[in-house]
């Protein structure tokens, strides 16, 4: 009597995953990859290395499983960060590397977020294909235009003084893009 109450939730939300397009499969395959290509590049001795590197696996498997679920889930956001926390602190971290890191992150956003965005149960048409290439040319772009400046300004011996100059800009951004209530 017990089992048929715990398991017919399980079974209903394993039917509702048949109901979902090819499509959004593909994109969501995509970002899993997109995932898993920034986690093998950030760690170059290997994903379960020591404890900390399985720690930081275990965490990008749960942030982009919950993304596979529901790709609009606000817990996904947990494997970039982790990805990105066990990436920033690396001595000897190379310009390239972290490009290709931060690729690998975009182009699971990107997917991740174009199947947030579209119907489970349909396909996309060829205008939605084109309006999201054409945002993600424009995401492409600043993403290089920024990673440009970066290196850049890597190169230029600043004092620590800046620091505290670089936080306050991030706030004073982070005050003025915030939404306010009306």
């Amino acid at each position: 009597m017990r089992a048929p109450r715990m398991l017919d939730p399980i079974a209903e939300r394993l039917l509702d995953l048949r109901r979902i397009s090819g499509t959004q499969w593909a994109l969501r395959g995509l970002g899993v990859v997109g995932f898993a290509v920034a986690t093998l590049l950030a760690m170059p001795a290997g994903p379960l290395a020591n404890l900390g590197t399985g720690i930081v696996s275990l965490l990008v498997m749960v942030g982009a499983f919950a993304l596979v679920l529901r790709p609009d889930s606000e817990i996904g956001v947990l494997a970039p960060i982790a990805v990105l926390a066990v990436l920033v602190p690396q001595p000897g971290l190379s310009m390239g590397r972290a490009a290709l890191v931060g690729v690998a992150l975009l182009v699971a956003h990107a997917v991740f977020a174009l199947a947030a965005t579209i119907p489970a149960h349909g396909t996309l048409e060829r205008s939605a294909w084109r309006l999201w290439g054409r945002m993600l040319l424009a995401v492409i772009g600043f993403s290089v235009i920024a990673g440009l400046v970066l290196a850049m300004v890597s190169l230029v011996d600043l004092g620590p003084w800046t620091i505290s100059v670089a936080v306050l800009a991030v706030l004073g951004l982070v005050v003025l893009l915030l939404p306010r209530k009306s």
